[in-house]
């Protein structure tokens, strides 16, 4: 029995110490001093509450444990007490406990105070009274709650590839709150546009239809087998913009991002075509740097797709790493604005037949008719011809003739060929106007009657241009119109050299609409250059800045100006895209009579 009494002793002691040091610790760190500062942020008052609670919290732990040591202790004098040895002590214990405990209770009501008065200023704006008496010299200081922003809840049209992001914020920010589902559906329409709306407008707006739209939009847009489709189009698309390290980086990052959603599909990405067919996409130079390591690892090793992009950002970091260090560093290469004209530079296929030849000039569908319909039965965008999207969502370029929703290839409002070629009764009619020209000025003896007719034919020939020029009746094509001219004009009354312009089409960014600008084709010329106002007018972006010699007609002396370079999408005659790097320049405009035209 003596044994049990001594232990109950000591964890009465022991819980005693522990109390007494809990109460020194504090009042060290001077809790019971806390007050509201309006200088501080609400961050500051926060950390000071969470410190006053863990204070209060630690005290009444150790005040009970004192008092369930006491019990023990007293329960163990009473067992002695009643076999007759009443041992003595337990008085001094008792009032030891008491003073203890009654130095606890004081300090824990302290901070509990302490902590009440704060949490109700901080819950609430300081009044203009409190403010005055408390903090005369923050008078004027407020202490507002933190709110973060509502985040909006994004709209979605219809584009599987969205659905996912859209359906993860809708969830969190209504469908998965404590609201009526009348309140969700009106959200819910709120957020949808286009075909996705419409598809669900045949149920009716109640609360019971809510469950039943949510769970239609999931069978209809949370389609594995299409994202799966997407992604590996989107693969085979991937291609080098450049021979640069960065344009490989750049591949090298697309290509991770779209295996890496692959995966999480639950496709096998570690087949050995797919890896050879994602290293294909590499120069060779990182291809035989990666085939080389490959060899360096231990047969029994799988060569997996981590592995190869492993590697490849190995190699890449590498060159990298040489540029950063190298003080000469390879020129890239200057691309000339020059329009390429080698058929083999473009492979385009054609957006009905999936032949090798423009989509304009498809045989099998020949007419805008047959090529419409071929568009609508398949289910295919009207402008690009894919699968993955209407023609309301369609990024890419209108029609060239009458700016609508569709390809040029099988607009119905096209009256003539945009694509430049004569029509067929036109071709005839050049011919036979120049025969006519050439024939009456040959009419004649010699002397003044031949130059009267010369010179009568060329006023004709002006006339018949001003009124092509001006939109008459007449259906004369721009082409029989130059023919008749060459075979109408007297070269000895040529006074000034001639160079030959045409048309280019652009897109105003004021008006997004399709332009048409003139261009002077100088053959002799070894820079391209653009009117600096047009520049401006366009927005275009500038590359970088150039300095440039320039030695002009008729001028002695080589002028040095500084040139900015910038880039331009254009489209030729036939709709073929075309990118260019322009140098900008302050281009001399002269107003043209009607006897400066051949």
């Amino acid at each position: 029995m003596s044994t049990l009494l001594s232990t109950k002793k000591r964890l009465l002691t022991f819980s005693i110490n522990k109390l007494e040091l809990i109460l020194d610790s504090l009042k060290q760190e001077r809790l019971e001093d806390t007050s509201l500062d309006p200088n501080l942020t609400r961050d500051v008052h926060l950390e000071k509450i969470r410190k006053l609670e863990e204070g209060i919290k630690a005290i009444e732990l150790a005040m009970a444990k004192v008092e369930n040591s006491l019990d023990g202790l007293a329960s163990t004098f009473d067992s002695i007490s009643v076999s007759g040895n009443e041992p003595n002590g337990f008085e001094e214990y008792v009032g030891k406990c008491e003073t203890t405990l009654s130095v606890a209770y004081d300090y824990s009501t302290l901070l509990q105070t302490r902590l009440g008065t704060i949490k109700s200023l901080l819950s609430q704006p300081l009044s203009s009274t409190a403010e005055s008496s408390s903090f005369p010299s923050t008078r004027n200081a407020r202490v507002k709650p933190l709110e973060l922003p509502p985040i909006p809840i994004p709209t979605f049209g219809g584009n599987i590839w969205e659905w996912d992001s859209f359906w993860e914020i809708s969830n969190t920010n209504v469908h998965s709150q404590d609201i009526a589902d009348m309140i969700k559906f009106d959200y819910l329409l709120n957020a949808l546009k286009g075909e996705a709306k419409e598809s669900i407008k045949v149920l009716q707006v109640t609360g019971g239809n809510y469950n039943k739209a949510i769970q239609f939009l999931h069978n209809k847009y949370n389609n594995r087998e299409v994202l799966i489709n997407a992604l590996v189009e989107r693969m085979d698309h991937c291609s080098l913009r450049g021979q640069s390290i960065k344009d490989q980086r750049h591949l090298l990052e697309q290509l991770q991002g779209i295996v890496t959603q692959l995966e999480d599909k639950g496709e096998e990405v570690n087949n050995s075509w797919l890896i050879k067919k994602v290293l294909s996409k590499f120069t060779e130079s990182p291809k035989r740097k990666v085939i080389a390591k490959k060899q360096r690892v231990a047969p029994s090793t799988p060569f997996t797709m981590s592995l190869l992009f492993q590697h490849l950002d190995e190699v890449i970091r590498t060159e990298e790493l040489i540029l950063t260090y190298t003080e000469t560093r390879p020129k890239e290469l200057i691309k000339t604005s020059k329009v390429l004209t080698n058929k083999e530079d473009f492979i385009r296929t054609c957006m009905y037949c999936r032949a090798t030849h423009p989509s304009h000039a498809c045989t099998q569908y020949s007419t805008p008719q047959e090529r419409s319909t071929y568009l609508r039965k398949h289910n295919l965008c009207l402008i690009c011809a894919s699968p993955n999207h209407n023609t309301a969502q369609c990024i890419g370029r209108m029609c060239f003739s009458c700016g609508g929703a569709r390809h040029t290839s099988c607009c119905f409002k096209a009256s003539t060929n945009i694509y430049g070629r004569s029509k067929p009764g036109n071709a005839q009619e050049a011919p036979s106007a120049t025969r006519t020209s050439t024939t009456r000025s040959k009419k004649g003896n010699s002397g003044d009657n031949a130059n009267k007719k010369v010179q009568r034919t060329h006023s004709q020939v002006n006339t018949t241009t001003a009124t092509s020029e001006l939109g008459s009746p007449d259906n004369t094509n721009t082409e029989s119109v130059i023919l008749l001219h060459q075979a109408a004009t007297n070269k000895s009354l040529r006074t000034h050299p001639c160079l030959p312009v045409g048309e280019l089409t652009i897109v105003d960014t004021d008006t997004k609409a399709l332009v048409k600008v003139h261009v002077l084709l100088d053959t002799g010329a070894e820079l391209s250059f653009i009117d600096s106002c047009l520049a401006n007018r366009l927005h275009l972006p500038v590359l970088d800045t150039k300095e440039v010699q320039l030695a002009t007609f008729g001028s002695q002396e080589v002028k040095r100006i500084r040139c900015n370079r910038v880039h331009i999408d254009v489209w030729d005659a036939d709709g073929n895209p075309h990118n260019l790097e322009l140098l900008t320049h302050n281009v001399r405009h002269v107003h043209l009579r009607r006897q400066n035209f051949l």
